[in-house]
C-alpha cells in the first residue's frame, strides 16, 4: 500500500519526521517532502488552497492508495480534552457560506452536500471518532465556537482537513485523518496552545504508528457515520 501523509505546518511535520526517522526535507514542488519506508510525508503548509493544492499534487504526482492527515486543531468541551487523539469519521468547511441561497452551512458547490465523509480504522482506546469543521480561521471566539457546537456538535476544528477531503473525495483517494487538540475553543485558550504542542504531537505519532500497524495487518476499513 502506498501511503502519503500529510501535515500542514513546519512544527506538525518536523517531529512526524523524527519519530519515523525519515530522510529529508528535500525540495518538492512548491513545498518540501521527508521520505520513509512507510510512507511519504509532504509538508502543505497552513490553509485551506496550500492544502488543496498540495492534496492535488500529491495525488496526481504520488498515486497514493490513502493520504493520512495528520495535525493538531482546537477542541471542543462537550467532545475532548487536550491531548486526546481524534480520527474525524466527517468534515464540514463551515465557511462555505451559501445559505442566502437557502443552502445549509457548510455546502460545496458541484459536490451539493456539507458533511464529507472520511474513512475510519478500528481501534477502540488509541483515538476518539468524531466531526471535524475546518475553515480559513482560527477559532478563537467562544461565543461562535458555541454557536458551531450547537450547530454541529463537531468535535475539532481545523484549517486543512476540509479542503483535503473535498480534493480526495474528487478524486477518490482514500482518507484518513488524526487530530489532536491544543485548545479548548470555549475557553479561549489559543494564546497558550503553543506550550501544548510537543504533547499532541507525540500523541498524535503514537496514533499514526498504530495506524500504520493495522493496516500492515490488512484490518478491514470501514466507513461509520
Amino acid at each position: 500500500m502506498k501511503i502519503s501523509v500529510l501535515a500542514a505546518a513546519e512544527f506538525e511535520a518536523e517531529p512526524i519526521a523524527k519519530a519515523f526517522n525519515l530522510n529529508g526535507p528535500v525540495s518538492y514542488h512548491y513545498t518540501k517532502v521527508w521520505k520513509g519506508s512507510d510512507f511519504l510525508l509532504v509538508q502543505t503548509n497552513i490553509g485551506k488552497v496550500h492544502a488543496a493544492a498540495v492534496t492535488q499534487l500529491v495525488i496526481d504526482t504520488e498515486h497514493p492508495d490513502l493520504i493520512i492527515n495528520v495535525g493538531i486543531s482546537g477542541g471542543f468541551a462537550k467532545e475532548v480534552v487536550l491531548g486526546d487523539v481524534v480520527m474525524p469519521t466527517e468534515v464540514i468547511q463551515y465557511d462555505s457560506d451559501q445559505t442566502k441561497l437557502g443552502y445549509p452551512l457548510g455546502r460545496i458547490h458541484k459536490i451539493e452536500k456539507a458533511q464529507i465523509p472520511l474513512l475510519t480504522i478500528r481501534g477502540k482506546g488509541f483515538w476518539k471518532k468524531g466531526l471535524c469543521i475546518t475553515a480559513d480561521k482560527i477559532l478563537s471566539d467562544n461565543n461562535e465556537g458555541s454557536l458551531l457546537y450547537k450547530k454541529f456538535h463537531p468535535a475539532v476544528v481545523d484549517m486543512e482537513l476540509g479542503a483535503i477531503a473535498q480534493v480526495c473525495y474528487m478524486n477518490k483517494v482514500k482518507l484518513v485523518a488524526l487530530k489532536s487538540p491544543v485548545d479548548i475553543v470555549e475557553r479561549e485558550e489559543v494564546a497558550s496552545f503553543t506550550r501544548r504542542i510537543d504533547r499532541s504531537m507525540s500523541r498524535l505519532n503514537e496514533a499514526l504508528s498504530m495506524v500504520l500497524l493495522l493496516l500492515s495487518k490488512d484490518v478491514l476499513w470501514n466507513l461509520e457515520k
